[in-house]
C-alpha cells in the first residue's frame, strides 16, 4: 500500500524511482532522502515514530518475502508481530498512508 502511494505521488509529477537517486528498491530511502530530494519531505525527520514502525515492517516484509521467519523489532524491542495490538497496527499504516497522501496534495 505504500509502494503504490509512493508511486502515484512520482507518477502525478513525472518522476522516476531512478531520479531519487537512493536505489529503485528501498522504499524508506524512497521516502526519506529521495523525498526530501525532490519535494522537501522527510517521513523520517517529519514524523520519526511512523518512520520507526515502517522500518519495522519493512524489514518483517523482507523476512517473509525471502522465506525467512518474520522478525517483529519496534521501539527498541524485539517481539512477535502477533503481539501487536490490531487497533495500533492499523492505526500507524493509517497515519503513514495520511503523510503520503500530504506529499501527494502538496507538491
Amino acid at each position: 500500500m505504500w509502494e503504490r502511494q509512493r508511486d502515484k505521488i512520482l507518477k502525478a509529477r513525472n518522476i522516476s524511482i531512478k531520479s531519487l537517486n537512493v536505489g529503485e528498491t528501498n522504499l524508506l530511502k524512497h521516502i526519506t532522502a529521495g523525498f526530501e530530494k525532490k519535494f522537501g519531505r522527510n517521513l523520517s525527520k517529519e514524523k520519526h515514530s511512523l518512520y520507526e514502525f515502517m522500518k519495522a515492517c519493512w524489514a518483517a516484509r523482507g523476512h517473509a518475502a525471502h522465506g525467512k521467519n518474520i522478525i517483529w523489532i519496534y521501539q527498541g524491542k524485539k517481539s512477535k508481530i502477533e503481539d501487536l495490538p490490531p487497533e495500533e497496527f492499523h492505526f500507524m499504516c493509517r497515519s503513514i498512508i495520511d503523510w503520503l497522501e500530504g506529499v501527494f496534495a502538496n507538491p
